[in-house]
């Protein structure tokens, strides 16, 4: 419904989310905004501003009509865009007047947003369980309905590709506010919080649970990567590990001088000697230890990145929780089907920068 363009690997994609299908999917979107409207248009109804009163009847009135302007167009794009925008205006109106709809108490709001959470949490716990079931049973993904949940995951999260590009240059100047403003903007409160929490998190076992699970959620995704490598899914493991592989078996031709020769040609130069160094303790065959260490490599140092990037400029207990969400990210996930090696050591060597960065005097 939603028809969002992105593009991957230089193909067009549009986004489509069927959750069970579709007609039903529109059959339970559609109902659901009629039933809280009309909740909504009745706590209004009880409110004692007539201006409040008049305005939920007109937007009721209006999210009626984009009920029925959808049914009657088979949910094409405009109608559903309509219907869309009545509903959060009346979402919108009813958090504006919280005072009076809801007795100005925060929690109406609250449990719609714990709501909306947990349906996501489900959808993503879903997914994970097939994902891993996948582990046990191969299959070609996504194939039949068994993956309708993991497929509406992976929907969801396309859903913000427009705004990528926007997010990731916002993000990437951010440290330039963080130095200008350090310091002014933190209270005392804050700083106590935090000491707090390292006091606590020192005091007990909790960073040993933290670290010992995003160790093992990197050699399971290690594990994974093994298990499943080149079953049902010929670009599995790493699209660009050949590459990689020749490289690698170039520079081992060679001696340790005209191999760092070499590297220097590449634009994947430190990628490339790291690869190079690791290999003389593996023990493996080439192709081997680029599709299987290599991964595992690369996650370990981007979890200790991270760990020592959120650990200079947040609490302990926060650095602890990172390298779980590292271990299990876009980057690492993708990572292991794409095989942009060099790309993902480039992450870590800028979680490195923006460490040292931060503890630049001031």
């Amino acid at each position: 419904m939603l028809e969002i363009p992105f593009y991957l690997g230089y193909r067009k994609f549009i986004v489509n989310i069927t959750l069970l299908t579709p007609s039903l999917d529109r059959i339970l979107w559609a109902s659901s905004i009629l039933v809280s409207s009309t909740l909504l248009a009745a706590v209004h109804r009880g409110s004692g501003n007539r201006n409040w009163r008049n305005l939920s009847v007109l937007l009721y009135g209006f999210t009626l009509a984009a009920l029925v302007y959808v049914s009657l167009s088979g949910f094409e794009a405009m109608s559903v865009l309509a219907l869309t925008v009545s509903g959060l205006a009346f979402t919108a109106v009813s958090a504006l007047h919280k005072r009076e709809a809801f007795g100005g108490r925060r929690l109406p709001l609250l449990l719609i947003a714990s709501y909306i959470i947990l349906i996501l949490l489900a959808i993503e716990v879903t997914s994970l369980t097939r994902w891993v079931y996948h582990l046990y049973s191969p299959s070609l993904v996504f194939s039949d309905s068994s993956w309708s949940i993991a497929f509406a995951e992976a929907q969801i999260s396309s859903m913000l590709y427009p705004a990528l590009p926007g997010i990731l240059i916002f993000f990437s100047f951010s440290w330039v506010g963080e130095l200008i403003f350090r310091g002014l903007l933190m209270k005392s409160t804050d700083v106590e919080a935090k000491n707090n929490s390292d006091m606590m998190l020192r005091g007990s076992n909790l960073f040993k649970v933290l670290a010992s699970t995003a160790v093992f959620a990197a050699l399971f995704m290690g594990f994974y990567n093994f298990s499943i490598a080149g079953k049902f899914n010929p670009a599995f493991s790493g699209t660009d590990i050949p590459y990689y592989v020749r490289d690698l078996n170039g520079m081992l031709g060679s001696s340790p001088f005209e191999a760092l020769s070499l590297a220097t040609k590449d634009d994947r130069f430190l990628y490339l000697v790291l690869q190079y160094i690791c290999f003389w303790f593996s023990g493996m065959p080439s192709q081997t230890f680029v599709t299987f260490a290599v991964p595992v490599v690369l996650t370990s140092l981007l979890m200790l990145a991270t760990f020592v990037l959120v650990k200079i400029g947040g609490s302990k207990l926060q650095a602890s929780t990172v390298p779980i969400v590292t271990a299990l990210s876009f980057q690492v996930t993708v990572g292991l089907y794409g095989g942009f090696f060099a790309n993902w050591f480039a992450l870590t060597v800028t979680y490195v920068f923006y460490g040292f960065l931060t503890r630049a005097p001031e």
